[in-house]
């Protein structure tokens, strides 16, 4: 019993891997562009990835399967926006500016952290090509 797993972020998290986790445990890591074939320990499981504290939807998987991580369209957003803010953040001399965008990176971090699914885990089609 096997699955297949291809991460396709982009830019979000390239440095990074991610870790998958089958039923809640920590099985593997997995970096941007790589195609993983992963042993399954039952017909079917939940899957899920997290990285340095974000983390996907959770989605069942059955044999024979193949599941795509791909960014969220709001997370990279939200982290186009974070560092706007932070860099803009570093070149002003005004402190009170420097304190709203640090109040402001701290709420978007707490929203990638807490709220928004930063990945999204599908399950591709036969015909998708991997």
């Amino acid at each position: 019993m096997s699955i297949t797993v291809v991460r396709r972020t982009g830019l979000i998290g390239t440095i990074l891997k991610m870790t998958i986790k089958i039923n809640g445990e920590r099985v593997a890591k997995i970096a941007n562009g790589q195609k993983l074939e992963m042993v399954i320990p039952n017909n079917v499981v939940q899957i899920c990835v997290t990285q340095s504290g974000v983390k996907s939807n959770t989605i069942e998987v059955k044999d024979g399967e193949r599941v795509q991580i791909k960014s969220n369209k709001w997370s990279n957003r939200i982290y186009v926006l974070y560092y706007i803010i932070f860099i803009t953040g570093l070149f002003t001399s005004n402190s009170l500016y420097k304190s709203i965008a640090l109040l402001v990176i701290l709420l978007l971090g707490f929203i990638l952290l807490f709220i928004v699914n930063a990945f999204q885990l599908t399950i591709l089609d036969d015909e998708t090509t991997i």
